[in-house]
């Protein structure tokens, strides 16, 4: 299955850039990074099927919380 790395996915602009290639193609799957600051929540998402979206609260300038992201 095709992935596809988004990061800031849980803003205003970023769940319409995570909804768009998930109502496209049955095929892929989002890995939605965001920082879930003030802006970003992930009640936003809500709806998205749990096994084409994965999740994680993680802020990307910190490599020790992303790294592992990357190999999946």
């Amino acid at each position: 299955m095709k992935s596809i790395l988004v990061t800031g996915g849980a803003g205003i602009i970023g769940v319409n850039f995570v909804k768009r290639p998930l109502a496209t193609d049955d095929a892929k799957r989002v890995v939605v990074v965001d920082a879930a600051t003030y802006s970003a929540t992930g009640a936003r998402l809500a709806g998205i099927r749990p096994e084409r979206m994965y999740f994680v609260s993680a802020a990307i300038l910190y490599q020790w919380q992303t790294s592992d992201l990357t190999r999946q």
